[in-house]
């Protein structure tokens, strides 16, 4: 599964702990999981949203695992969750047990890179990208990833670090098998073994592209990256053209270019590779071609345009989705108008999800696979806030939360494929429920806990600190 956010990663505190901080970067003991007594997972019947009659829970039922975990930028690696613990001294990698909550190791960055802006597991490493704050008040004053640091994923230890230019936000990383792709500020893509750093190769910018024109430290520079195991692509912004190729991860060797419809010569495209799915053989390109009418006329050139389901929001008619087939380059389908998506690829379909809800595409037609689902939240509500997601999306289901009219809020889990209800729990947590409320629970994450289930992470804003509740969701025998 891939998760991608639409546009530059937001950053941000949740909090100020009473953590040591350190002066090097390496494993020391974490603070252990919060003692507060997490709320008990009621289990409902399995049937769509409203008054749902309660039962005692049952062998194969919704489970709370544990509580704590107060960070943000959560990725699961293995069997361990990390996420960046954020402070004002300095930020920390922390990682625990997935399904137990059981600290492992804590890392904390050298003085010099206070800042943590994101993580990234690639095998036996978790590449962080940290940074340092530029510019000067009452000017913009904003982080930047100015180096990517390689721990150990088993112990948190420093194995390696390469400096990164370019004063971004989110600069260019992906991972293909052991090889870390990343970009620069020339648009050069560079090959590290993931284990080592060592450079296997570097590719440089087709020379027939003009430089993009629209690079700053939110959107990085005109490059994007993605890979997901042996499939690999980057695509330049060329002006009033996207230029993507399929990649060769241990030769850097183009497999095939793709250039799409040109929107004009007074229209810029910012479209960028940002997801892959090799089970799906899946290429995922998001952000804007030009402005109105330029996307419809852009769409309106490739197979199977799709409109954005106004009920997640206003359509902006500029923001973009294209699918491409990553054996052939070829299109696939698109959708236009969508605003500030989160994506997650799984179970042959992409999956887009906004505050208000969520809708899941087919990875091959671009056909919902599912009926829109609505949170019950309206456009603008908080939370989420800082980085938080607002669905868990993991094996084929997607968790969410949403009012609940008994008290508390509900956690439903779908199946992606068909949009079938796998399990429904009321939370005795956050306030009191109803549309348009700020329920101050909601899912943010979701990953895999062995075969037969998945972990739901519930960010709960209503208990100080910001911890998450765990809960181990089953899969049933049918759904798997």
């Amino acid at each position: 599964m891939t998760v991608v956010r639409h546009g530059g990663a937001a950053v941000g505190t949740l909090l100020a702990g009473a953590v040591m901080a350190l002066a090097g970067c390496g494993p020391v003991q974490p603070a252990a999981p919060s003692t507060a007594a997490p709320a008990t997972a009621v289990v409902t019947t399995p049937a769509g949203p409203g008054p749902e009659k309660t039962q005692a829970p049952a062998s194969g039922a919704v489970r709370t695992l544990w509580q704590g975990a107060p960070w943000g930028d959560f990725a699961f690696a293995g069997r361990l969750l990390l996420g960046v613990h954020w402070q004002a001294n300095g930020d920390e990698v922390e990682a625990i047990g997935a399904a137990t909550g059981a600290p492992a190791w804590t890392a904390a960055m050298p003085a010099s890179l206070p800042d943590i802006l994101g993580l990234v597991p690639a095998g036996n490493v978790v590449i962080v990208e940290a940074g340092h704050e530029v510019g000067r008040a009452p000017a913009m004053v904003y982080p930047v990833v100015s180096e990517y640091v390689a721990l150990d994923l088993a112990t948190g230890a420093r194995l390696w670090a390469v400096p990164v230019a370019g004063d971004y936000q989110s600069p260019q990383i992906a991972v293909s098998g052991t090889f870390v792709l990343t970009g620069d500020p020339a648009e050069t893509v560079t090959a590290r073994v993931a284990a080592t750093g060592a450079v296997a190769w570097r590719d440089p910018r087709p020379a027939d592209c003009p430089p993009w024109n629209m690079a700053g430290p939110l959107t990085g520079s005109g490059l994007g990256l993605a890979a997901d195991g042996a499939l690999a692509a980057v695509s330049f912004n060329c002006g009033s053209r996207v230029v993507v190729q399929r990649l060769d991860p241990a030769t850097g060797k183009a497999l095939w270019t793709w250039r799409s419809p040109s929107v004009g010569a007074d229209a810029s495209q910012s479209l960028a590779v940002t997801a892959a799915a090799g089970d799906g053989d899946l290429l995922l390109l998001t952000g804007e071609v030009g402005s109105p009418p330029a996307g419809q006329e852009f769409a309106s050139r490739l197979p199977r345009p799709y409109a954005w389901p106004v009920a997640l929001g206003p359509d902006d008619e500029e923001s973009t989705v294209l699918a491409l087939d990553a054996a052939t380059g070829q299109p696939r389908w698109t959708e236009l108008g969508g605003q500030l998506e989160t994506f997650a690829l799984t179970a042959g379909a992409v999956c887009e999800v906004v505050n208000v809800g969520l809708e899941c595409r087919d990875d091959s037609t671009g056909a919902h696979t599912m009926p829109v689902l609505l949170t019950g939240r309206n456009e603008g509500d908080s939370p989420p806030y800082v980085d938080d997601g607002y669905a868990g999306v993991s094996g084929g289901l997607a968790a969410v939360v949403m009012a609940s009219p008994s008290g508390g809020v509900l956690l439903r889990v779908v199946r992606v494929r068909g949009g079938a209800t796998v399990a429904q729990v009321h939370l005795a947590i956050g306030t009191k429920g109803g549309r348009g409320t700020n329920i101050e629970v909601f899912a943010v994450a979701a990953g895999p806990l062995g075969s037969d289930a998945i972990l739901v992470l519930v960010r709960r804003v209503d208990l100080p600190g910001y911890p998450v509740l765990a809960l181990e969701v089953p899969i049933p025998a049918a759904a798997r």
